[in-house]
Formats: structure tokens, C-alpha cells, sequence
């Protein structure tokens, strides 16, 4: 009795057993395959080791949907997504890629860069990844099945979606992580080198910088800039696992000027031209110039708006025998230029001065303005005059002659010569204009003149003193030269003491002189002085007892008036 249970219970335990293989093996009756989970576990989003074939669980989250297609109501997977009437996955603002056949949702593990297409065939038994681009959201994608009605035709698919897909557990690999944008607006496109697209989020330190990812690709767009000069902001590229990458972006906005006006005149007596000058910078943070000194520049009536200003050109009087041109340039502090005028001037009228002085002094001379001279030599009527310089021009006609000379930064001189008489003039110009301090070669004072024959001096005030102690005839009466006056002061003994106004020039040392009526004229005309001592004594005028006094006229010689002593250069 004993043995024949036993027998019974050996027999309904093959049976179980039988029967728990039969339900293991499928339907088919296949012997049943050992199941290989991810290699990194979870839900498998994570891994880069599944296979097609390998039994994988679907990952958390997943959702069964039956979607019609368009021609059997036309079920939508998000907010794009769907089956058209040919059986494909498509949507507006979403791409998609097929990765073929495989067991399940599980088995979908990462996010190829490559295969994307605006359509792919929806098929039973194929895994798929969907990218809606409005949300930057992944989808991983499973067909299980087509759906059929009572007469077998498909009218749709049953399908398994898990989002968003993070695809695999890696930092993003930008291929640059600096960025230099435009300030007037601007966009970029990197790429990520990562084998596979690596989702992530996006986000900006400045609210002028944005962007825009799209499958292994990052556009960075970068709003107009209202400032000039560069800024800096940050994006912060964030994995759905949370690694997070730096791409440093620069907004540079350079300073950016255009004339409204190419070129504008000015009256050949002087004045002012006023340029529309349209930028978005700053005129404090420009640098204006012109290429030559007879116009100063200055920047006036500033918009509301930052947008624009006057600069204003001013020129004086030309005093060139012909018309003038400066350029303009609006430079950045560094020396960049950004835009460029010219002003004209009209040719100003030649100043006539004495041919028979001029032959006499064998010379003419300018300031650093230059100008222009016409004088007469009869002698020279049917001679011909040319310059040995390109700065100084000579015009001709019969006996009068019109010598200019261009504007200089330094001393320089030339020759006119004349062809058949061989009379030569030397023109000399300086670097100087009346009123300007002069330092070189251990002599200081005021530039007081340089006039049309080649003289030039400087000026000191000494002091006030008598021009004498006494009343004589001296013999000094040159109108044009103090130094011939002064020598002959100088012969008489005790000079210091009987004639101190040129005691007071003297003692400063060799070449120092009071100046003569004309010289002394110079001081007045130039506003360097207004009144004093000159060394040229009124016998001719009226009285041994007066000398002249430039800006108040003929004085007895033993009162008290200024004393500016003279020394050429």
C-alpha cells in the first residue's frame, strides 16, 4: 500500500513539472530563452550593451495607447504625433527614426544621431524613438501589433511609449564651449560630438541670450545689444540625469558712426560747418580729428535718444590763394576709424605786401597756417618763377605774383628762382603762430611775429621803465629792425643807467633787444601786448624828446611804460 502512493505522488509530480515547462515554452511550444537584463538595471535607458533579441522588461512609465490613423480618427501620441492614412508615424514639429526590429519597448536604449526623417513606416515588432522639437522632448516608441476592423483591413497600431526618453547616462560633449556673438543681433549652431543624442535642458544667466536645441545640434541666438561694449552671460546645459555643461558666450557691440554728410564748406572768411553725425556710441568715447590744424572739431546737440549729434567743423579765415580741404576722422579710443568727412574751405583772398621790401629781404615768410602773398617786381615781367617745393606755389602774371604756401607741423623752407635774371627768394615757413609759448634751445617767450618778410621773434615783458633818462637826438630811428637800434645804444657808455627800457631788454642776455615801431606793431596786431616801449625815436616825427610806444603813439622818452624785449629766432 505504502509503495503504491508513492507511485501515485511520483506521478503527479512529473505531471506539474510537464505542465510548468509547457507553460514556460509559449504557445509556440519553443523551448524558453533566459532573460538578459540591462547592464546597468533600472529600466534600461541607461544602457548601451541591450541587444534586439534579449527579453528586457518595458521601463517605468510606459504607457499602451491604440492609435487610429488618419483615415479611422486620427489618434494623436502627444501633441503632434500620428498614424497617417499610409501607415506611417509622422506630425508636424516632430521627427522620428526607425531602429527596426526588436523584443520590446525595453530594448530601445539610446538616441541615434543619425536615420531621422519627417515620416517612418509604422511596423509591428520595430522600435522607434520620436522627437517632439516645440518641447525638446524624446519619446521611445514600440508597435506591438496593427490594429484591424471585422474585415481584417488596419486602421491603426497598438503601440507602447515611455517619455521623455533620456537616452544614456553621458556628459555632453559641446564642439566649443565659447561663443563670441554679435551685438547687433546674432545666431550660432553647435554641434554635441556625443555618438548618441544625449537629451538635456537648457538655461541663460542673461535674458538677452536663448536657445534652442534640435537632435545633436544647439542654436544660441543673442537679442540686439542697446549698449556699446561687450557683455558676458552663461548657458547651462543640463543631461536628464543631471551632468551639467558651460557654454560661455560674449555679446560685443563695437561703436558703429556714419556721416550724414559726405562733405560740407565753410565761407573762406571763417565759421562753422555742422556735420549730422549718426552713432550709437557714446561721443565721449570717440576720438575726433582733422588732418590739418585750421579746423578744430567739437561735438554739440546730443539726440534724446543717444542716436546722433552735430560735430561742428570751425575754420578761420583762409588766408591761402586758393581753396583748402581737411579730412575728418571719428576713431575709436584704440585708434579704429569708423568713419571719415572732409570740409572745405573757399580760397581766401591773397594778402598784398611790398615787392621792393621783399626783393630787399631776398625772402618771404610764413606761419604754420601758411596763406598766401601777392606782391610786384617790374623787373621780373617776362621772367619766369618756379618753387623748388611742392608746399609752395607761385602764380604769374606779367609783374605780380601770388606766393602760398600749405599749413605745416614743421620748420621747413624752399627757393623760387627766377630763369632769366637768376633772382632767388628764399621762403621760409615755421612750425609756429603768433601766441604760442616757444622753449627750444634755451630761449623761452611768446612767439610775437612772423610776418611775410621772414621776420620772426619772440617777446618777454621785463618790466616798466623810461626809454631815457635824458633828452637827445640818438639815432635810433630804424622802423623795421630793434636790434640796428638797440647796437647803437649799446655803443654808448653807461647805457643801463641812461636808457633803461634797453637796459631792461639787454640784460637778459646776447640777442635780446627792445623792439623797433614796426616789430612793436607786431606785439599790438597779434594781442601778445598792448602798449609799450619800442626803440625807434621820433626826430622824424615831430621832437628829439619822443620815442614810440606801440598802441599809444609818440611819448616823451623820459616817462614810465611797459618794456617787452625782443629776440628773433
Amino acid at each position: 500500500m505504502k509503495r503504491l502512493v508513492f507511485n501515485w505522488l511520483t506521478l503527479l509530480l512529473m505531471v506539474f513539472i510537464a505542465a510548468s515547462f509547457t507553460a514556460c515554452g509559449g504557445d509556440d511550444g519553443d523551448d524558453p530563452r533566459p532573460v538578459s537584463p540591462p547592464s546597468t538595471g533600472g529600466d534600461g535607458s541607461g544602457s548601451s550593451t541591450i541587444k534586439p533579441t534579449d527579453d528586457v522588461a518595458d521601463p517605468e512609465g510606459t504607457v499602451s495607447i491604440s492609435m487610429r490613423n488618419a483615415n479611422n480618427g486620427k489618434t494623436y501620441l502627444g501633441d503632434y504625433i500620428y498614424i497617417d492614412n499610409g501607415d506611417n508615424f509622422t506630425g508636424s514639429s516632430a521627427r522620428f527614426v526607425s531602429l527596426g526590429a526588436m523584443k520590446g519597448l525595453g530594448n530601445v536604449a539610446k538616441i541615434p544621431v543619425a536615420g531621422w526623417a519627417e515620416k517612418v513606416s509604422c511596423t509591428p515588432g520595430n522600435g522607434y524613438v520620436f522627437y517632439e522639437m516645440n518641447s525638446n522632448t524624446y519619446y521611445r516608441a514600440y508597435v506591438t501589433a496593427y490594429t484591424t476592423n471585422v474585415a481584417n483591413e488596419v486602421i491603426g497600431a497598438e503601440v507602447k511609449y515611455q517619455r521623455p526618453f533620456k537616452g544614456i547616462d553621458e556628459a555632453l560633449q559641446p564642439e566649443k564651449t565659447t561663443l563670441d556673438m554679435s551685438g547687433n543681433g546674432d545666431h550660432q549652431t553647435i554641434k554635441m560630438l556625443n555618438q548618441t543624442i544625449i537629451p538635456y535642458t537648457v538655461a541663460a544667466s542673461k535674458d538677452w541670450l536663448y536657445a534652442q536645441p534640435y537632435l545633436n545640434q544647439l542654436t544660441v541666438y543673442a537679442d540686439p545689444s542697446t549698449t556699446v561694449g561687450t557683455e558676458e552671460a552663461t548657458l547651462t546645459l543640463t543631461t536628464l540625469y543631471g551632468k551639467k555643461t558651460e557654454l560661455k558666450v560674449t555679446r560685443t557691440l563695437p561703436p558703429e558712426v556714419s556721416f550724414e554728410q559726405s562733405s560740407l564748406s565753410i565761407d573762406r572768411g571763417g565759421g562753422d560747418a555742422a556735420f549730422l553725425v549718426h552713432s550709437n556710441a557714446d561721443p565721449a568715447s570717440l576720438d575726433f580729428s582733422a588732418s590739418d590744424d585750421w579746423v578744430s572739431l567739437e561735438a554739440r546737440y546730443f539726440s534724446a535718444s543717444g542716436k546722433y549729434f552735430q560735430l561742428y567743423a570751425t575754420a578761420q579765415k583762409n588766408r591761402m590763394a586758393q581753396e583748402r580741404t581737411a579730412r575728418i576722422d571719428v576713431k575709436m579710443k584704440n585708434g579704429t576709424l569708423l568713419a571719415s568727412a572732409e570740409v572745405k574751405q573757399a580760397a581766401g583772398e591773397a594778402q598784398t605786401i611790398d615787392g621792393t621790401r621783399v626783393k630787399s629781404a631776398g625772402k618771404i615768410g610764413f606761419d604754420r597756417a601758411g596763406g598766401g602773398y601777392v606782391f610786384t617786381m617790374n623787373d621780373v615781367t617776362t621772367d619766369k618763377a618756379a618753387s623748388s617745393a611742392s608746399w609752395c606755389t607761385v602764380q604769374q602774371n606779367g609783374s605780380q605774383l601770388i606766393v602760398s604756401a600749405t599749413p605745416t607741423t614743421v620748420d621747413r623752407q624752399c627757393t623760387i628762382k627766377f630763369s632769366k635774371s637768376g633772382l632767388t627768394l628764399e621762403v621760409l615757413q615755421s612750425k609756429y603762430v603768433p601766441g604760442e609759448d616757444y622753449n627750444e634751445g634755451g630761449l623761452t617767450g611768446t612767439v610775437a611775429c612772423i610776418d611775410a618778410y621772414g621776420t620772426r621773434f619772440i617777446c618777454r615783458y621785463v618790466g616798466e621803465a623810461k626809454w631815457s633818462m635824458q633828452q637827445e637826438i640818438t639815432g635810433t630811428t630804424d622802423e623795421y629792425d630793434g636790434r640796428i637800434n638797440t647796437d647803437i645804444i649799446r655803443q654808448k657808455a653807461g647805457y643801463e643807467f641812461t636808457y633803461p627800457a634797453f637796459g631792461l631788454c639787454t640784460a637778459l642776455g646776447d640777442g635780446w633787444y627792445l623792439p623797433s615801431y614796426e616789430e612793436g606793431g607786431h606785439l599790438y596786431y597779434n594781442r601778445i601786448a598792448s602798449s609799450g616801449w619800442t626803440s625807434t625815436e621820433g626826430s622824424s616825427y615831430g621832437g628829439r624828446d619822443e620815442a614810440n610806444v606801440f598802441g599809444s603813439g609818440w611819448r616823451n622818452k623820459t616817462e614810465t611804460h611797459s618794456v617787452y624785449a625782443a629776440h628773433r629766432f
